[in-house]
């Protein structure tokens, strides 16, 4: 019998939606923050089910204290007559939120659903992770406009790097107090970026400060999310790193293995940047019609280019191509 997966097709599987991205902010930090939009939006989409049923509820109570009201046989005319208006109203404000409801229902319906949102917790248990991980908090506003990630680095983008060359959670404290605007997630994803490019410049030392500081804004972060603070003031910026300090003074075990994790990951991506932009420098330097046959993965173009110039020059394209990795070499392949 044939399986039916029909009703997979509805399933939203990725938080890959296009966008431009800026040139300062890589494509992890931006699925992650699309990701947190979408689950603001089912928090609003929620909150939006919970305020009409509230409605309907209110206006059901209401139906039901005025027909007790009306069953009593000793109120004057007058009052029956104003209760049977009040029922009549309350009436149709019950259909319409009724019809709000049922709205909701059939958007809901329509909703794709996402790794949010396929399955039901129908057990929970809740236990202590004692090993150090940064909580991880998402900006305030569900949309973010376009450019806000470049406006927010012409901006802050020196102070970034002031914040990098700190050497002590004492000076961190005390220039985040005279910078608050610094404490966003914006500026924890831009100090990763900043760790990249540190370290595809050579620059190690600065790298491994700027990811110390990453770790300490992230904490500064969760911790707020956490007590549910709504503006971090300076006051809490020294209560909050004040506390840190204290924890890796008495266990420096998992923040720094925490930090050692961050810098496999920067050291990963700086790779990958480096052969990406190797890969772009030779291909922009080929001829056209090379530069076609890579693009669409024609052979046919690759040797009709090989015939519009001497041997001795497209084997110097090929093997610049073999050596960052556009072009890998195999006996059925060669053009």
């Amino acid at each position: 019998m044939p399986v039916d997966y029909s009703k997979w097709n509805s399933i939203e599987i990725s938080d890959d939606e296009d966008a431009p991205i800026s040139k300062h902010f890589d494509k992890e930090s931006w699925w992650r923050l699309r990701h947190q939009e979408r689950l603001e939006r089912m928090v609003v989409a929620k909150k939006s089910r919970n305020a009409v049923v509230k409605e309907l509820n209110a206006a059901r109570q209401s139906i039901t204290d005025i027909q007790a009201q009306l069953k009593c046989k000793n109120i004057c005319k007058e009052v029956r007559e104003d209760l049977g208006n009040q029922l009549i109203e309350t009436e149709k404000q019950y259909k319409h939120w009724e019809e709000k409801e049922q709205e909701l229902k059939i958007m809901e319906k329509k909703t794709p659903w996402n790794v949010d949102s396929i399955c039901h917790v129908s057990m929970d248990d809740t236990r202590v992770n004692t090993q150090f991980r940064p909580v991880v908090t998402d900006e305030d506003s569900a949309e973010i406009p376009p450019g806000e990630f470049d406006r927010f680095m012409d901006v802050h983008g020196s102070d970034l790097l002031k914040l990098a060359e700190m050497d002590t959670s004492k000076e961190t404290v005390s220039f985040l107090q005279q910078h608050t605007s610094l404490c966003r997630q914006m500026a924890c994803d831009l100090l990763l970026v900043q760790a990249v490019d540190l370290k595809i410049a050579g620059n190690d030392k600065l790298m491994h400060k700027t990811l110390v500081q990453y770790l300490r804004l992230t904490w500064l972060l969760g911790k707020a999310a956490s007590n549910l603070v709504a503006e971090i003031s300076p006051s809490y910026i020294d209560a909050a790193l004040t506390k840190l300090t204290k924890h890796v003074a008495e266990d420096p075990g998992p923040f720094t293995s925490e930090l050692s994790r961050l810098k496999g990951l920067v050291v990963k991506r700086a790779e990958m940047k480096i052969k990406e932009a190797r890969i772009q420098s030779v291909y922009d330097s080929l001829p056209p019609l090379m530069q076609e046959g890579f693009a669409e993965r024609s052979t046919e173009k690759l040797k009709k280019a090989a015939e519009n110039m001497s041997l001795e020059e497209f084997k110097e394209h090929m093997r610049r191509c073999e050596e960052v990795g556009l072009w890998v070499t195999s006996s059925s392949d060669r053009p």
